[in-house]
């Protein structure tokens, strides 16, 4: 399976419902929705430098939710950074503290560092991001590669339950995505990560 337009025609071909290719292709976007707050297999390393004297770095296209950050400056050994939430970056960073980076806070899509740096740094952060959409049959995302099962077992599930009511093949379907989503966690697939080397 590679692409969107490849997994309507296989549910349709599969269920004989070729008269309700718009339904399923509504379906396989709520299992997408239904699934995608609840994995990690889009994770992506990221490193850049930040500019001296720079407070605020812009964080990657696409980003959700931060796991982790480290630093390095002026080519040392990485040592991570330390979240602070707002209230205390407001009440205590300024212009006039600098340094190499210990906090970090995230406000306003950017990435906000305490002190700021003195020195080039390169920052490596891991951290959630959205996958693309889909809407065109050629578009495609790690659900149809990696998740296809999965997101193939949920999205029919529901064209049987909401547009069919044939509730014993939704059930059934149910079942094969629950085991296809336990069998991905065991495996690992949910956690694998990319590393790209530019968000700037």
């Amino acid at each position: 399976m590679s692409d969107y337009g490849t997994m309507v025609a296989r549910i349709a071909a599969d269920t004989r419902r070729a008269d309700l290719t718009s339904s399923i292709g509504v379906h396989i976007k709520s299992a997408i929705q239904h699934f995608d707050p609840n994995v990690s297999f889009y994770n992506q390393e990221h490193a850049s430098a930040t500019i001296t004297s720079q407070e605020y770095v812009a964080l990657p296209t696409g980003y959700t939710s931060l796991r982790e950050i480290e630093v390095s400056v002026a080519g040392n050994e990485r040592y991570p950074l330390y979240p602070k939430n707002n209230e205390w970056f407001n009440k205590f960073a300024g212009s006039s503290h600098v340094g190499d980076p210990i906090f970090y806070n995230v406000t306003d899509y950017q990435l906000r560092l305490y002190p700021i740096p003195t020195q080039t740094s390169t920052l490596t952060m891991s951290y959630y991001r959205e996958l693309t959409a889909v809407s065109a049959t050629a578009d495609t995302n790690k659900w149809f590669t990696i998740g296809e099962l999965l997101i193939r077992s949920k999205a029919t599930e529901y064209l049987y339950r909401y547009r069919v009511h044939d509730y014993v093949a939704a059930d059934h379907f149910l079942l094969q995505a629950e085991r296809e989503n336990i069998q991905m966690q065991r495996r690992g697939i949910l956690f694998s990560t990319e590393k790209i080397r530019s968000w700037m």
